[in-house]
């Protein structure tokens, strides 16, 4: 396959969502198993070949700086001086890329995704459409909407934005966090704080452009909350195929419904349920860990439906 231009990796965001886990450390680099979040979507991104490859960081600087460093030294690393959002961001690793013509592919860094991103890039140049978004029939986030291949409706400033003699109804389905986007229309967002949905897509769509929507049932999750992020935990601890292509190693500890790193320390007489057991974890005798991710930390009494950090928890009841 050829080259995309540029492929992009939305690392900026500070995920306030997250609490107190975030109080020092982006959410992309939040521990995901045994790596950070961001590091899945580096990984899938680099089966793809692009001209200039670049994350971007806003966020306490530079731990993400010092992370990539030591974990994605063939990345470029772009620092914004003030957080640009998804439109902006883009924007800004295209020009540093050289403003080149072609194919912009763009991933979300703290979403979760086995969507194979060649064959995204390869459905984008079928449809001829100026951007392809892949999304997923229904979901939480039900926000866009695509008939006959096309995306038909998108959220945009002050309502949704329709694209000109669509179909009356179409079926709605969740973005998850992958596009391709012609260099065209990432030209014509300004270097300002900005959406890629409502400040290009949606105008795009308005203007009479084509959107590509990529069907896609890969599994995908949003990490956005403590929630969805020990959801997301709980289906990967339970299908051993889906770690595997995460590229996540087997359990240290042979138990059904719990996940334990081999750099922990699990004593004996503890009860574990839907657990993730993370790096510098030391579990106590008589601890309990149910429907819970522990990571950095000693636990020597109950951990349930949290996350817990050495420096910080959060509860993921909401």
């Amino acid at each position: 396959m050829n080259e995309v231009a540029v492929l992009v990796v939305l690392a900026a965001g500070e995920g306030r969502r997250m609490g107190a886990l975030t109080a020092s450390c982006p959410k992309p680099l939040l521990p995901f198993f045994d790596r950070a979040i961001v590091s899945l979507a580096l990984d899938r991104g680099r089966r793809v070949k692009a001209g200039y490859r670049a994350m971007n960081a806003w966020y306490s600087i530079e731990r993400a700086l010092d992370w990539a460093g030591d974990h994605a030294d063939d990345w470029n690393v772009v620092v914004e001086a003030r957080l640009m959002g998804t439109g902006g961001g883009i924007r800004n690793i295209w020009e540093r890329a050289g403003q080149p013509q072609g194919e912009v592919l763009i991933v979300n860094g703290d979403i979760i995704s086995m969507l194979d991103l060649n064959e995204l890039v390869q459905a984008h140049r079928d449809s001829g459409a100026a951007a392809t978004m892949a999304v997923c029939p229904g979901g939480q986030e039900a926000a866009v909407e695509y008939a006959a291949g096309s995306v038909v409706s998108l959220p945009g400033h002050g309502g949704r934005a329709r694209r000109v003699q669509a179909p009356t109804e179409g079926v709605r389905g969740t973005y998850v966090g992958a596009s391709v986007i012609d260099a065209s229309l990432i030209a014509e967002i300004t270097a300002t704080p900005s959406c890629i949905v409502r400040d290009c897509l949606s105008p795009a769509l308005e203007a009479g452009r084509d959107v590509h929507a990529h069907e896609s049932d890969d599994f995908h999750a949003d990490l956005g909350t403590p929630a969805r992020y020990l959801d997301a935990c709980a289906l990967m601890i339970a299908d051993d195929s889906l770690r595997s292509r995460a590229g996540i190693p087997p359990s240290a500890v042979n138990m059904p419904g719990v996940w334990v790193s081999e750099r922990a320390a699990v004593e004996d007489g503890v009860s574990l349920s839907s657990a993730i057991v993370g790096p510098g974890v030391r579990v106590r005798t008589g601890a309990e860990i149910e429907h819970a991710a522990v990571f950095g930390c000693e636990v020597d009494g109950r951990a349930q439906n949290e996350i817990r950090f050495g420096y910080a928890a959060v509860s993921a009841e909401e």
